[in-house]
């Protein structure tokens, strides 16, 4: 149900959005708003909508961050897609987490009878969340000026998908504060609460203590072999090969994965020991999934929202990256290592959209299996020189 009400929406956007659009940016300059831009003092009730898979989620959460320190006093809410309100739950950085694409929704209808003195849109492409922004009532509504959907907002921001996803978000606090927000491209941003913590360590053997917890004897290895599409999948077998050799390296492995992924993670189990290789694909909950990369030493994958939860814990990551635009998803840091051999195709996702490949998804089949090892290999021990 959820997976087919995103569509739809997505597939509504694309048909109706604009011309809805229009139709409310019509409306708003015939009808203004009294304190219409001006922030209330103080500020109580804040809601940051987040359209988008898990990657945008947890992207998004410098920016509330952000807004919780401004704004200490407000009750801070998400609106977001159903498969990622457990993401937030991972934490208590927000009050409450609504899914618009809940009891058909009923969810996205009770947070516009709420009152909220701060709307914060985080889309960067879709018409329908403007339109949201605007029904809610906000007197003070932020978002990004992009395709021309700028017109409901009172605060306009200018977005560019050549810039980290991170630092586009905290643009619009910067916005709404007139102060330039910090960001510590090599500090954690992503709390996981203690409970999944523990969920985790049981799983993995090990005992209570973050730092305690990463100097266990048995290093682990998180692998997230799916991905939502085919223009961003790796072969099976190439995962199975890696996994191979991270158990050569001493590493226990762990294989994520949604429902969906359930079968290709069996696929790339199978045959392994499961006292050194598991999966909990399909099995483990955001929260928890969030938590195993956490306590994790080394994560690998392509282009999936969990990859930046890996980011986002502090956990080393190799990134398999393909069709997306690497200067939008990539940080510039230490911990994170991509894997990309800069086609002259790619990237092909532009304004949110992947095309079909004509070319059987080459960007993905040129990265061999060597090509991640040697990016796993500079995180386990360290760059190698010919000395050693």
């Amino acid at each position: 149900m959820g997976a087919a009400t995103v569509r739809l929406l997505k597939g509504a956007d694309r048909v109706l959005g604009r011309t809805l659009y229009r139709f409310f940016l019509h409306r708003r300059k015939r009808h203004s708003r009294p304190g219409e831009g001006i922030l209330p003092d103080p500020v109580t009730s804040i809601l940051v909508i987040r359209p988008g898979g898990i990657g945008d989620a947890v992207l998004v959460f410098p920016l509330l961050g952000a807004l919780r320190a401004a704004f200490p006093k407000a009750r801070l809410e998400v609106l977001a897609e159903r498969r990622n309100v457990g993401l937030f739950a991972a934490n208590s950085v927000v009050d409450r987490a609504w899914a618009y694409d809940r009891r058909l929704g009923g969810e996205l209808a009770e947070v516009l009878r709420r009152r909220y003195d701060l709307v914060v849109d985080t889309e960067q492409y879709h018409f329908l969340s403007a339109i949201v922004t605007w029904l809610t009532g906000a007197p003070v509504r932020a978002g990004f000026d992009t395709q021309g959907r700028g017109g409901l907002f009172t605060h306009r921001v200018r977005y560019s998908d050549q810039v980290y996803e991170v630092r586009s978000f905290l643009s619009l606090a910067r916005e709404l504060t007139g102060r330039e927000v910090p960001f510590d491209q090599e500090r954690p941003f992503f709390p996981v609460a203690e409970e999944h913590l523990a969920w985790a360590r049981g799983l993995l053997g090990r005992a209570p203590g973050g730092s305690e917890s990463r100097a266990a004897p048995q290093p682990v290895a998180v692998v997230s072999p799916g991905a939502s599409m085919p223009q961003r999948r790796w072969d099976p077998e190439r995962y199975r090969q890696l996994v191979r050799w991270l158990t050569e390296q001493g590493m226990r492995v762990v294989v994520i994965g949604g429902a969906g992924d359930v079968p290709t993670a069996r696929r790339v189990v199978a045959g392994f020991d499961p006292a050194r290789v598991v999966s909990i694909a399909g099995d483990a909950s955001l929260a928890r999934t969030a938590a195993v990369i956490a306590l994790a030493d080394l994560y690998v994958s392509s282009d999936t929202g969990p990859l930046h939860i890996a980011y986002g814990v502090g956990t080393p990551t190799v990134h398999l990256f393909g069709s997306g635009i690497l200067e939008k998803w990539t940080p510039a840091s230490l911990r994170y290592q991509a894997v990309h051999k800069a086609l002259p195709c790619s990237p092909c996702t532009r304004y949110g959209y992947t095309p079909p490949c004509p070319y059987d998804v080459e960007c993905m089949r040129r990265i061999v299996v060597d090509d991640v090892i040697a990016r796993a290999r500079e995180i386990i021990t360290g760059p190698r020189t010919p000395e050693t």
